[in-house]
């Protein structure tokens, strides 16, 4: 199975406004996104987490979802994890709510499963 993961690894850029929630990966029917790798930067103070988000209210993922940059222009990053850091629940997209003004950018790693 890990095989299969690495030969569908797909990357996303992340890129949005502060004090917002604004979407990283599209959902797909029926399959889960599961974040191996991330890097995180904002010209602000933020607090950034990782949400899936379906029809309904959107989920706050758990584990390494919840990410401070407790410094103006810092950056967080979470290496590549082939197990992934978390995932979203199946046909939800992945998104990112954040606490304060300042661009957020980055881009992670993910496979659908």
């Amino acid at each position: 199975m890990l095989i299969d993961r690495v030969r569908q690894v797909k990357f996303a850029e992340i890129s949005g406004p502060g004090n917002t929630t604004f979407d990283v990966v599209t959902a797909v029917t029926g399959k889960r996104i599961l974040v191996l790798s991330y890097v995180l930067s904002s010209v602000g103070v933020q607090a950034l987490q990782f949400q899936s988000k379906g029809s309904g209210a959107a989920v706050e993922l758990s584990g390494n979802g919840i990410q401070s940059i407790a410094a103006v222009n810092n950056t967080v990053a979470a290496p590549h994890n082939s197990a992934g850091w978390f995932q979203t629940v199946a046909g939800e997209k992945l998104q990112i709510k954040s606490s304060a003004s300042g661009a957020i950018g980055g881009h992670l790693s993910y496979v659908e499963y």
